[in-house]
Parts: structure tokens; C-alpha cells; sequence
């Protein structure tokens, strides 16, 4: 018999989001927001979880403003970038940023969250709620990928849009392939496996430029031409309080 004795502790300490806008040149002040969270548990390297999001978020903005720097061709709307602190710890980062900006501010039209994109190429987009799906569908039908659109079946609670979704603020993670066993060696997250051999960096690539082409277009839609949003906070809370118990499903 092994008995082990473990002495831990808990403290507070202070931690950052840290945000940049690339500001939009027909419609600054309404916003699409691509979030990314950058911690990891204690132990692990977090290659997967959440390097491969963070990267590709950074590269992301690197093309966005290249494409405004040299071809003179801005998003129409801002775009916001958002790396989030305590993901691991119950999403404060992105759940403090919800509180303290929506509500003074306007809200963002969408939101894009990356998290463990090292698991296979990009199928397609997966909203929480299904008002957009058709117009997401039209701006993946314009870029001929043959990616597609869905919509999650229940609440996602397990990364940083759930924060958002609690405010009836529309967000989208990104289909990939690890929800259908693509790749074995990269089901590892808040382990001491999540290292950088894990992380497929051609993939990743392909990720950065569908992302690009997908945020800029999105951002020329017109605000009249977005459907209206039905959610309310109510209402999400009360399909939240419906589904605790059920088991979760994210496709």
C-alpha cells in the first residue's frame, strides 16, 4: 500500500489579460473579438494546451496588420485580440474581462476562442448559439475550403467562451480533427506530455490563414446585415441550470 501526504495552499495573486485592437476603417466601433488563453497547470509545458491557440492568435494579428500595412486593406469592423490569464483556474481572466468591459462598452458582434488547435487540420466553425450560423456558413462558402459550420448542443463550459456565453455575448471555437481521434499524441492537456512535439506547426499555419481570410471577411459585413441576437443572460442561465448533470458535449 502507497499512502502519500500532500500539503498544499491556496493564495491570491494578481495576474493580466493582456489586449490589442487593430481598429476597423468602415465600422471602429463595433468589434470581433479572437481570444487565446496563455497559462497552463503547474508541471506541464502546455504546448498543445494552449501554445498552439496562443501562436496562432499571434500570427493572426501579425497577417491582419500586415494586410493593412502593405496592401491597404483593413478589417471593417476592430478587431480585438485577447490572451487570457487563469483559463486553468476556472477562466478568471476572460470571466473578469467579461465583467469589467461589456456593459460600459459596447459588445462584440463575435467572438473566436483557440484552444488545443494541435490536433488536426480545420474542419470548420462550432457556435454556442445558432443565430449566426448561416452568415458564419456564407463567409466559409466565399473562401471554397469546404469548411463548414455547426452548432454545439449544449453549453460549453470548458474554455474561455464560456465566459462570454454566460453573457449571451456569441462565441465559436474552431472544428478540429481531435474530437474524432485524428491524433492520438496529442489527446495530453495539463500534463507534463504537452510538449512542443506535439504541436503539427504546418497545420497551424493553415490555421493562421483561414482565420485571416475568415476575420476579414466577417468584419466587412455590415452592421445592419447581422442577424439579431435572441439570447439574453436570462435565458442562458436557465439552459444552464437544465443541463447541469447531463453529460457534456461540445459537438
Amino acid at each position: 500500500m502507497l499512502a502519500l501526504r500532500v500539503e498544499s495552499r491556496a493564495f491570491t495573486a494578481p495576474c493580466w489579460n493582456t489586449v490589442a485592437d487593430l481598429p476597423g476603417g468602415e465600422w471602429p466601433g463595433e468589434s470581433l473579438v479572437l481570444g487565446a488563453h496563455q497559462d497552463t497547470y503547474m508541471g506541464s509545458p502546455g504546448a498543445v494546451d494552449d501554445g498552439s491557440g496562443l501562436v496562432v492568435l499571434l500570427e493572426t494579428v501579425r497577417l491582419l496588420a500586415d494586410a493593412r500595412r502593405e496592401l491597404g486593406i483593413p478589417p471593417g469592423m476592430s478587431i480585438r485580440f485577447c490572451t487570457w490569464s487563469g483559463e486553468e483556474q476556472n477562466h478568471q481572466g476572460s470571466a473578469a474581462y467579461v465583467r469589467r468591459h461589456y456593459g460600459p462598452e459596447p459588445e462584440p458582434r463575435f467572438v473566436v476562442n483557440l484552444d488545443e488547435l494541435s490536433a488536426g487540420p480545420m474542419k470548420g466553425v462550432v457556435l454556442q448559439f445558432p443565430h449566426l450560423r448561416g452568415l458564419v456558413q456564407a463567409k466559409l462558402d466565399e473562401m471554397d475550403e469546404g469548411l463548414k459550420c455547426h452548432v454545439m448542443p449544449m453549453l460549453d463550459h470548458t474554455n474561455d467562451g464560456f465566459s462570454f456565453a454566460r453573457s449571451a455575448i456569441p462565441y465559436a471555437i474552431l472544428w478540429r480533427w481531435r474530437f474524432v481521434g485524428r491524433y492520438a499524441d496529442t489527446n495530453y492537456r495539463a500534463e507534463p506530455w504537452d510538449t512542443v512535439d506535439k504541436v503539427r506547426t504546418r497545420e497551424l499555419k493553415e490555421y493562421v490563414g483561414y482565420l485571416a481570410r475568415f476575420l476579414l471577411r466577417l468584419s466587412h459585413v455590415p452592421p445592419a446585415d447581422w442577424p439579431s441576437n435572441p439570447e439574453t443572460v436570462e435565458g442562458v442561465e436557465a439552459k444552464l441550470q437544465r443541463e447541469i448533470g447531463s453529460v457534456a458535449r461540445t459537438m
